[in-house]
């Protein structure tokens, strides 16, 4: 087993992705982000109370708690990589801060997506078994995992539901 440290720019990559799937982008079987009600309420109480004195949009406010979420994440990964190869002299003890602003990434299929998380998850932990993330941002990584499983479950029910479909019509239109 090894921990590899993902760089900036698949970390922009999923987050762009993720912005995509939440806010109303591609939410057309079920969100995948695992956003609380909780959370979805707070903001919603914040526009209701700073309504009129101040402009505040309740996308941007969850945009940024997934943009603090990110940064987390990446945060313990490049953690746990520093720590499984702390004895190494030519690895770097630093951790890389995400300039958020200068990050462009690209939106990735639903697939390549869930496999970088998939491979994010696994490359929080050290050889030791260390984890450095919060278990509140793993339970929202694991949540995120499970909807575009969902997601791929549900596209793939629906083929194969047009596909049986198809072959009745045409094994009807044999016998007739």
């Amino acid at each position: 087993m090894s921990v590899i440290r993902f760089d900036s720019e698949e970390i922009a990559d999923i987050l762009k992705s993720l912005e995509w799937l939440t806010f109303g982008y591609d939410n057309s079987i079920d969100p995948v982000i695992p956003l609380e009600h909780s959370e979805w309420c707070e903001a919603e109480a914040l526009e209701q109370r700073l309504g009129e004195k101040r402009a505040f949009n309740k996308e941007v406010y969850l945009q940024n708690k997934l943009v603090w979420w990110i940064q987390r994440v990446s945060a313990s990964n490049q953690l746990a990589y520093i720590w499984q190869y702390a004895h190494n002299d030519s690895v770097s003890k630093e951790i890389e801060k995400l300039d958020m602003d200068s990050l462009n990434g690209k939106q990735l299929p639903t697939y390549k997506l869930y496999s970088l998380l998939r491979s994010l998850r696994y490359n929080l932990y050290t050889n030791g078994g260390n984890c450095f993330i919060q278990d509140k941002d793993l339970t929202f990584l694991n949540g995120i995992i499970s909807g575009l499983e969902r997601r791929e479950a549900t596209r793939k029910f629906e083929q194969d539901k047009e596909s049986i479909e198809a072959m009745q019509k045409r094994l009807s239109e044999v016998k007739a």
